[in-house]
Parts: structure tokens; sequence; C-alpha cells
């Protein structure tokens, strides 16, 4: 019994001598062990308006548990708001105004982490982007077209999303201030609103517009006289239309039509020699839509012409983008030398006469229908009048390959930037020919949207095009573009941004100290990634997002002013971190 109080009395001693010694230890120690293995978050502030600021971090590892994140804004006590993710939105700020935040990460056994204060200021309230002003015009019964007034403020290149109808999707989008919506259908009415976006997500919204395609097109008559007794008449059809076309004929201003036909073309026969008869078609669909032709007139042949003169048979193929060759065979049966008249798209009037058998009418619009008619006529006034026959003229480029949008700016007195658009719809890789003043011969040939041309002479004017081809030898040639050099008495000059600097984790944060000017200011700064310019700005950080994991990154910026100079580049690699753990 006495060896059992020993024992206990010990280890009640060694109990309270245990507890004496723990309660001895600074809490310090005790708060040290348990927050050491919380990591301090990263954090990203990106002003997206005049009164908002966005904040991201980077997830703190080593945690007991869940982590939450407590956000701090100007050295307050209080947080503005605790999340459990990794991104808020600090909204209803001041524009024009500097704000300054740390985070900090807590888990569920105390421990607690602070990030590095992080500062950003609101966008100037002259940078909130306004609303393109809409109108919408019909100019065909196939299309409404759009143009809208630029929108003002804003961050960047604004693009424009074209909603129909009032549709959640885009039927189009845009760095243009106009589109055509084709393909409608006759005598509809659809109505549009145009989105602006700039670049750093900020939106506005134009009011809605509307517009109602016109019915169909009226009919383009002729009427060419081929006897003493017979006029011959052809239209143009009336493609537009909802559903199948019917054309009635009426004769001499009388409220009945002499005949309703679905051909395009009718021989008005038994008329009186010498006499002067008018004409118009009235084309009609079954939804009950009308359009009526111009009135043409004709007067038929004295009667002591004969009828024997055959109609002459014409071909017509299109050679080029910008002629159609006609053949046709030679008229028999008639009096004397036979000439022949072309007459196109209905016109009264030829555009040539011949005594051959074929013409080239050149001259044309690319990847555009012709009619044609050829009209036989002998030396004793008999005619004969072929059958209307149509052909397109080929297109001057593959359609699917667009035409690069050049912009030419003079940025020293021997030198000018050119820069354009990537076309698009490319069969494989796009390379870009660029062509100076008229020359045949290109200056350079590169894959990227930019060239450089130098070794020029002051004050002078220089015009360029570029040629888009891909590897099917598709071709797309933008517009003329000209620009002149500056006078070698006003050099500009733009130094290259300094201390550019990266933060890579899953998105890069680029920073760089202000360019410096002379006989300019400093307007802004390009942001190129990978040779490919993705943002222009006003400050000196950008924060490029959306980025694969660890991969290595090429990024350069340049100073530019409002004349369009740039400076040089500074230039940085930078690789992303891997993919984020748990």
């Amino acid at each position: 019994m006495n060896i059992l109080k020993k024992i206990c009395v010990k280890n009640l001693f060694f109990i309270i001598f245990s507890l004496l010694i723990l309660n001895a230890l600074p809490f310090t120690v005790l708060a040290e062990e348990l927050t050491t293995a919380l990591t301090a978050p990263i954090v990203t502030a990106v002003p997206t308006s005049d009164s908002q600021i966005s904040l991201t971090w980077s997830s703190s590892t080593g945690a007991v548990g869940a982590v939450t994140y407590g956000i701090y804004k100007d050295s307050s006590t209080t947080t503005v708001a605790t999340t459990f993710g990794n991104e808020f939105n600090d909204v209803g700020l001041t524009a024009s105004t500097n704000y300054r935040y740390v985070v900090v990460a807590s888990d569920e056994a105390g421990g607690r982490a602070t990030s590095t204060e992080v500062s950003a200021t609101t966008l100037s309230s002259a940078t909130t982007l306004i609303a393109p002003v809409v109108t919408a015009t019909s100019t065909s019964p196939n299309q409404i077209d759009l143009n809208w007034t630029a929108a003002t403020g804003g961050s960047g290149t604004i693009t424009y999303g074209i909603f129909k109808d009032g549709g959640t999707q885009s039927i189009a989008t845009t760095t243009e201030l106009n589109f055509g919506d084709a393909s409608l259908l006759p005598a509809t009415s659809h109505s549009y609103v145009i989105v602006a976006t700039d670049d750093i997500g900020n939106r506005a919204t134009s009011t809605v517009v509307s517009a109602t395609t016109s019915p169909f097109t009226a009919p383009v008559l002729t009427a060419i006289p081929v006897s003493s007794n017979r006029i011959d008449l052809s239209w143009s059809s009336t493609t537009e239309a909802v559903t199948a076309v019917t054309y009635s004929i009426y004769r001499n201003n009388s409220t009945s039509s002499i005949t309703t036909t679905v051909d395009n073309n009718y021989s008005d026969i038994g008329l009186t020699p010498s006499t002067t008869y008018s004409y118009r078609v009235v084309a009609a669909d079954e939804a009950g839509n009308r359009a009526t032709s111009t009135e043409v007139t004709a007067t038929t042949l004295n009667g002591t012409s004969t009828i024997g003169l055959t109609k002459p048979i014409v071909t017509s193929i299109p050679v080029s983008a910008t002629q159609i060759n006609l053949t046709w065979s030679s008229s028999t049966q008639g009096v004397g030398d036979i000439s022949y008249g072309i007459y196109r798209n209905g016109s009264t009037s030829t555009t040539a006469t011949t005594f051959g058998n074929e013409f080239n009418d050149v001259g044309l619009a690319t990847s555009t229908t012709y009619r044609y008619l050829v009209v036989a006529t002998d030396t004793a006034g008999n005619r004969a009048t072929s059958t209307e026959v149509t052909a397109t003229t080929l297109g001057a480029e593959t359609p699917s390959l667009t035409k690069p949008i050049v912009t030419a700016t003079s940025t020293s007195p021997t030198q000018i930037n050119l820069t354009w658009s990537s076309s698009t719809q490319a069969v494989g890789k796009v390379t870009y020919g660029i062509y100076r003043n008229s020359s045949t011969s290109t200056i350079a040939t590169t894959f990227g949207n930019e060239f450089n041309d130098v070794g020029l002479s002051a004050s002078t004017t220089y015009k360029y095009i570029v040629v888009a081809t891909d590897e099917a030898a598709n071709k797309a040639t933008s517009s003329e573009v000209s620009a002149t050099t500056k006078s070698a008495t006003s050099t500009i000059i733009l130094s290259a941004p300094k201390n550019l600097n990266a933060i890579p984790l899953f998105q890069v944060r680029l920073n760089w100290s202000s360019s410096t000017a002379t006989n300019t200011l400093v307007a802004g700064y390009k942001v190129y990634r990978n040779d490919l310019q993705i943002a222009t700005t006003t400050l000196t950080t950008y924060l490029d997002t959306g980025l694969n994991p660890s991969t290595n990154y090429t990024y350069k910026i340049a100073a530019f002013d409002a004349a369009g100079n740039i400076s040089d580049f500074a230039i940085i690699n930078v690789t992303t971190q891997g993919h984020a753990n748990g």
C-alpha cells in the first residue's frame, strides 16, 4: 500500500511539473509552430473600370483543413470580404483613386499567413465605355446593312458583337463600324443591338434598331422588234420572292394582262407594222408581293420586211474576274450583210455591234452575274433575237481568305511602320508579302503582322499593299494605304519602356517603368505575346491570363504616341508555373 502511494505521488508531481513548464512557454512559440507551414497568398490587383478593382491570389499551401481568405483594404483592421475562393471584385470605388490591399489566409488550426500589400488605381471616368449609336438600313430584299459610331472611352481595342432579334448569341463580331446581314427573306423585319467590348471587359450596349427588307426587285424589261408584226419581250428574274413567281404582261396601259407566264420571255405577235407599243411586266408571288417593271416601248418593222432571219445561238463563258466572252452562231436567211448587236442586263442600248460572231465584254465587276441578248439585223431591217444567256465573272480571290487590314504609320524621317490584321479562314499558314509604290516585287515577306520600312527619304509619301497567301495558294490583297515620312527637322524620339519585370504564376503580371519622349507625348503601351499584339494600355502594368501551365512566353512592350510613333521594344521571357496542387 505504501508503494502504491509513492507511485501516485510521483506521477502527480510529474504532471504538475509538466503543466508548469508548458505554461512558462511563450504563446508566440506555439503560434509559430502552428503557422509556419501555411504559405502566404500572392496577390494581384487589376483595375477593371472607374469603380472596380479585381483581386486574384494564389492558394495557400501547408494548411490544416480548409483555408479562408480575408481581404483588408487601406490598412483597415476590418475585412471587406471573406471567401474560400481565390478572387474578389471590389466594387463601388471612386474613379482615379489608389487602393491598397492585403489578403490574410487562415486555416482550421488557427494558422494565419498574410500577403504582401498590393495596390491599384481605378480607371478614370473617361475610360468608361460609351455605347455606339446604330442605324439599320435595308439595302436589298436579302440584306440589311448596319452602321454605327465608334464606342468612346474604354481601354485598348474595342470589338463589336452583333445581336439579332433578341438572341443571346452574337451573329458576328468585328472591329469595323459596319456589318451587312445577308441571306434574309424579303419583306421581313429584324431587330439588332450592338455590344461594344474593350480589352478589359467593359461592355456598352446600343439601343435596339430595326429594319424591314424590301419585298423583291422589279423585273428589268427589254422589248425588241423582230418583224413587222412581232415584238420580243424578255426580263430579269425576280429571285428574292417568298414563293414561286409569275409574270403578267401588260400592253399599251391596259389594265388587263395579255398573258401570264412563269418564263422570262414572251413574243407578242399579230401586231401592226410600223407601230409603237408600250409594255410593262408585273412580278407576283404566292404571298401577294408584287413588283412592276419600268415601262418600255418598241416599234414594229415596216410591212415590207421578211421574217426569215434565224436567231443566233449564243454561248457566254467567264474567263476572268472582269471578263466574259460571247460567241454565237451566224443568222441565216437574211437580206445582205448581217450585223449583231449585243445587249447587256436588259439595256435598250447596245453594248457593242459587230459583223463577227464573238465579243469579249471586259471591265466587269468581280463575282457578278450578267445577262446578254444578241440581236441579228440584216440590210432590209429584219431582226432576230437570241435567247437570253447569263454568266458570272470569276472571283478575284478565294472568298474564304479574308483581306488583311493595314495601317501605315510614319515614325521618323526615314521609317514607316506597317501593321495589319491576320487573314482568317486560310488553308495552313499564311505569309504576307509587302509591296511598295505599286511595284510588282515584294520588299519583304513575313509570317507576322508587322513590318518596319526603313531607309526612306524624309517628307516623302509611300504607298503600300499587303498580300496574304496561304498554303493552298489562295490570295487576299489589302486595300492600299499610304504614309508620309516625317520632316528631317522634327525628329521624334520615344524610349523603350524600362525595368520590365514579370510575376509568373498561372497568369503573368508584367510591370515596367514609363518611357520618355522627345518632341511628343507617350499615349500608351502596346503589349505583345509571342510577337502578337494582345493589348494596348495607358498603364505601366498588365495582367495576362488564360495561359498554359509550365509554358514559356516571350513578351514585348513598346511605347507609342498619338501620331502612331512606336518605340523600341522591352523584351522579357517568362515561364508559367505548373499545375496547381489539389
